[in-house]
């Protein structure tokens, strides 16, 4: 298979090219859904969705990482799934203790999203009907990403893992995939103890410190269940490393987010910010190389902001969506509505992340945890209305969609919650409705009526916040 052209399109420098390329080709064989029409139209979709080239650099990462897993088995390397998982620093304190020369440790279900989904090489029914012919049946509300996950090695799109995990934290539906992918393909699996979901409404921020504890303490044996099969410590030594090496992307990440928002019009597409959400959020030991795409795109960003380019008009509305749009979603939002759509507030540090309860005389795992918490929208319902109702009002919002995925059961129905707070505290319109990751369940013109009838409805009230306000 010729990947060159591929390669070239997600920046791979010649270097890259001729050091990597029979590797690349070698893993895209393995894959029984890529073949050199499918190369074809990946380059056109890449050109269609993003429009710079720090997201083209990134998704060459994700290739370079899509590569890694599956030709791990073929180079001796320990291969560990971690499927919906919520805690990325699995991935990086294993590569710490171990050497990334002894395994490959990588969440699929998230390079299948960004890979074969409709920005690349939009294969992603392929997989999806792959879960469903062995078990997952269609109609019965799974979450798509899921599906990824379990389609793509119950299909032989991707190899069998030597190892499952996944963490119940914020949804149970990964444990039970880890569960299905090890009884299926009979390999060990591990899950991280759940936390306390249930809290009072209105009382995040605060947190529940034995809530903290709990997690702390379950993330820890989690990590050493897994360490002991393995044949490996994992200290906390190697899981602080983890963690300094993550939040060293947060920064990059929020300086974007702050970019994009104060730039009218807005410079950069949506969809140029989504591989770098995915790989911050689900990074691996290329995190130097993401930072140095991440210069890439903020150069780009003030250039053309410089410029006062954009790919929407000056002053459009602004919202954003609950959860990630898709990019045939999000296309028709900029290029035929002309919506500004900035990116989901869960993407955001807020000011009080930045303090914390626990000590630093308590251990890393127990500091880890309250940190997690207190993002929010991970535990209960009340932290995401929290947070809606924080971004729409540091953002500057006309109006909050409260676009929830279908198949996702933590997310799938606070969004009149959302709605109603956000709507009596701040007296900005809100709305919420269901989209999908699955291309299949919905067409951007099915929502077009939705949107179209809620832009009118947030140009109006700015029209009636701004002559009060004069």
């Amino acid at each position: 298979m010729d990947v060159t052209e591929f390669l070239k399109a997600v920046r791979y420098t010649e270097e890259e090219i001729e050091s990597e390329k029979q590797r690349v080709s070698e893993g895209f064989d393995k894959c029984k859904i890529i073949d050199q029409d499918t190369l074809k139209q990946a380059q056109v979709n890449l050109s269609r969705y993003l429009t710079t080239e720090g997201a083209r650099r990134t998704m060459g990462i994700a290739v370079m990482r899509f590569t890694d897993m599956m030709m791990a088995k073929d180079e001796g390397k320990k291969l560990i799934y971690l499927i919906h998982e919520e805690f990325p620093q699995i991935a990086l304190t294993f590569y710490n203790a171990m050497g990334r020369d002894k395994l490959v440790i990588e969440i699929p279900e998230t390079y299948l999203w960004l890979l074969f989904g409709q920005m690349c090489f939009d294969r992603m029914v392929d997989i999806l009907e792959a879960a469903e012919r062995y078990g997952m049946e269609i109609g019965v509300g799974h979450c798509p990403i899921d599906q990824l996950a379990y389609g793509g090695v119950a299909g032989g799109i991707i190899p069998t893992p030597d190892v499952a995990t996944s963490g119940g934290v914020f949804c149970d539906q990964g444990p039970k995939t880890a569960e299905i992918i090890g009884e299926l393909c009979d390999v060990p699996y591990f899950v991280t103890t759940d936390a306390c979901r249930d809290e009072s409404w209105g009382s995040f921020p605060e947190l529940d410190i034995d809530c903290i504890r709990f997690l702390g303490e379950s993330t820890e044996r989690h990590f050493k269940e897994i360490g002991n099969h393995l044949g490996v410590e994992v200290t906390e030594k190697h899981f602080r490393k983890a963690r300094v090496e993550i939040a060293m992307l947060w920064g990059p990440l929020q300086e974007t987010l702050q970019l994009t928002s104060d730039a009218d019009p807005r410079p950069i597409s949506v969809m140029d910010e989504e591989p770098f959400l995915q790989m911050t959020v689900y990074p691996d030991w290329r995190t130097k190389e993401l930072t140095k795409a991440f210069r890439t795109l903020i150069k780009e960003i003030k250039e053309r902001t410089a410029k006062g380019e954009g790919v929407i008009p000056k002053g459009a509305l602004r919202t954003t969506f609950f959860c990630d749009p898709r990019p045939d979603i999000a296309e028709m939002c900029e290029k035929e509505l002309g919506l500004n759509i900035l990116l989901p507030g869960i993407y955001w540090v807020a000011p009080f992340e930045k303090t914390r309860v626990i000590g630093k005389e308590e251990n890393e795992y127990v500091r880890f945890a309250e940190a997690y918490i207190r993002r929010g929208i991970v535990r209960c319902h009340w932290d995401h209305v929290y947070r809606a109702i924080e971004c729409t009002d540091h953002f500057k919002l006309d109006g909050y969609m409260a676009a929830y995925e279908y198949g996702c059961r933590p997310l799938c129905f606070p969004g009149r919650w959302i709605k109603d707070e956000i709507e009596e505290k701040l007296g900005i319109p809100a709305t919420y409705f269901e989209e999908s990751a699955d291309p299949r369940m919905h067409t951007p013109d099915q929502l077009r009526t939705k949107i179209e009838t809620f832009a009118a409805v947030m140009k109006i009230k700015k029209a009636k916040r701004e002559k009060q306000a004069a």
